[in-house]
């Protein structure tokens, strides 16, 4: 066999007539051509445009296919009738058989129609005239689908189901078809365990959708049937209780209708301790121009002043009020005035209420809240 040299073997099948080829093999994209399915510019081309090509493509493809449908379900009598009729007008629609002339109809009509007609076909019951179709035809696209059966918010699940089984009846459905629609509902909890069911036929499911309903009604009865005597019982021990406190006697302020630990005049206790501990914290303050010692009480509820040390300091206003102070030892005595006093507590002026007590002294008692406001300006 004889040995060709490597370009003269394939300039003998491949070479360009095109002079600036110089006899050179042709390249697949000659002169960098564009081809004919890529993008323009495909680093800046984005995927949206090929989606929406593809989606313009499948809702043409979708509106020709729906274009040819001319039977469909929500039709009126009048829509129905028109179409039927210019099929008829068709001068060779005569001459076709029966069973042809039902196809030409069926073709042109939803899947729906076409699967009730499919089993009509099957149990061996298609109409035997055209008249029959015809009559089957309206009554099947003037007639509600399934679809447009609602169950409304004040009906019972019973009576909804009932209207399905209806529908079923008259259209010759299967129970599988109106539970397969059911399941797709927003159902409660304990029908959506009734529906979902294995083996479960719309004659079972509304009898035990009747058992659900009567057993919720007397659980709702009974549950109302204890919250009102709830309200009653309470109702009566409260009334019982207020017609014994009626006759109850307090011995604090010697009134009827309440016990002692509720008398709404049972007066504050306020404790004084100047000795509690075995440390006493005495300092000085000055009232006016004098000096005079007083205890630093954290244990005091008030500040307390004695009578001698009051009339030291010359017309002073007294107001009359009464209170009740009990000690550490539980001893107690009363106050019957308090004085409103400016004093000066190293070099700040403060003003605050004593109450006034009837014995010799002469120191007075400040109180925890006033020891507590002093000690607070100290660090400011």
């Amino acid at each position: 066999m004889p040995r060709w040299p490597r370009n003269e073997q394939v300039n003998k099948y491949s070479t360009s007539k095109d002079p600036s080829s110089s006899g050179k093999p042709l390249k697949s994209n000659h002169k960098n051509r564009i081809l004919y399915d890529a993008a323009q510019n495909q680093l800046k081309e984005s995927n949206e445009y090929f989606e929406k090509k593809k989606s313009k493509e499948d809702s043409k493809r979708i509106a020709e296919n729906t274009s040819n449908v001319l039977f469909r379900r929500n039709m009126s009598l009048k829509e129905v009738e028109i179409e039927l009729f210019m099929l008829e007008c068709d001068e060779m629609f005569e001459e076709i058989p029966l069973r042809n002339r039902m196809l030409i109809v069926i073709r042109k009509s939803i899947m729906e129609l076409k699967e009730s007609f499919y089993d009509l076909g099957v149990k061996k019951k298609l109409p035997e005239s055209w008249g029959a179709f015809k009559k089957w035809m309206i009554e099947y696209c003037t007639e509600e689908g399934i679809e447009s059966i609602v169950k409304y918010r004040d009906e019972l699940w019973s009576k909804y189901l009932l209207r399905l089984n209806a529908w079923k009846v008259n259209r010759e459905h299967s129970d599988e078809k109106v539970m397969s629609y059911l399941r797709k509902q927003y159902l409660p909890k304990d029908l959506r365990i009734i529906f979902l069911s294995l083996e479960m036929t719309l004659d079972m499911a509304i009898s035990r959708v009747r058992e659900w309903e009567s057993f919720k009604k007397d659980n709702n009865a009974n549950d109302f049937l204890v919250k009102e005597n709830r309200k009653n019982k309470k109702f009566i021990e409260k009334k019982g209780f207020q017609e014994i406190k009626q006759k109850v006697k307090c011995f604090k302020c010697d009134k009827m209708g309440h016990y002692s630990n509720e008398c709404p005049e049972k007066s504050k206790i306020n404790y004084v301790s100047c000795n509690r501990n075995s440390i006493i914290d005495r300092r000085e303050i000055m009232i006016g121009d004098k000096k005079f010692r007083a205890i630093f009480d954290t244990g005091a509820a008030c500040n307390v002043i004695h009578r001698s040390v009051l009339n030291q300091l010359g017309n002073v206003i007294c107001h009359k009020d009464e209170k009740l102070f009990k000690n550490f030892d539980n001893s107690e005595w009363t106050s019957n005035y308090y004085v409103k006093l400016g004093y000066e507590y190293k070099g700040i002026k403060y003003v605050d209420q004593f109450w006034v007590v009837e014995t010799t002294g002469d120191e007075i008692i400040l109180s925890n809240a006033t020891v507590k406001k002093l000690e607070k300006k100290k660090f400011l």
